[in-house]
């Protein structure tokens, strides 16, 4: 770590620890104090799983391929679902040929592979034991946007046993306590504007395990 870094690390710190003491922190100061230190110090990241971290393997084109060759009929697998929720997070634009092959859509402008995966998280998904358990650990995912996939999933999905739904209910319910993993904003690829926080995704999926 260079001392540019060091200092600034500090400054924050006391930055922080000024407007606790004060209590005039404000949730916005908090995150943004938050994603400042792990760009200058990923070595004290948080401890929640960080899926974000794996690289995008192929090109865009390659992958948006795989993430429509999901079919609800067929049973999730582990791998499945994590290249599924990860691929939420890729803004990479895939040619418009390709686009336009997989959409139907003669017309439509490229987009990016974010879009056709979160697009898929709103059909009904069959998934076999791993996956669910995938589905449940990503709710603990750094990323908001991996979060709040692995929530839909939950919602879309009537497989999950009630042990699982239990150990769900309670991950959300945890982050739901802490005001700054809840209130994260979102920004989905869909560009729908619908969805502005992590929370407002959270308790929907809340009230979908309970029926």
């Amino acid at each position: 770590m260079s001392q540019y870094q060091a200092e600034l690390i500090h400054s924050l710190q006391e930055f922080a620890s000024f407007t606790q003491q004060q209590h005039t922190s404000t949730l916005e100061q908090r995150l943004l104090v938050k994603a400042i230190n792990q760009i200058l110090n990923p070595n004290t990241a948080s401890s929640q799983t960080t899926a974000t971290q794996t690289p995008f393997t192929g090109t865009a084109d390659e992958r948006a391929r795989r993430i429509t060759a999901l079919q609800p009929q067929d049973a999730l697998k582990r791998d499945d679902v994590k290249e599924l929720l990860t691929a939420c997070i890729d803004t990479r634009q895939t040619t418009k040929e390709t686009w336009q092959e997989l959409r139907g859509e003669s017309w439509s402008s490229p987009d990016s592979v974010g879009r056709l995966a979160w697009e898929q998280l709103s059909q009904q998904w069959k998934m076999d034991s791993d996956a669910r358990t995938v589905v449940i650990q990503m709710l603990d995912d750094s990323n908001a946007i991996i979060c709040a996939a692995a929530a839909l999933l939950l919602q879309q999905s009537k497989q999950f046993a009630e042990n699982e739904r239990k150990v769900a209910a309670q991950k959300i319910m945890t982050i739901l306590c802490d005001e700054d993993l809840a209130r994260r904003p979102l920004d989905p690829p869909d560009n729908s504007g619908k969805i502005r926080r992590l929370d407002d995704v959270l308790f929907e999926t809340l009230r979908a395990l309970a029926e």
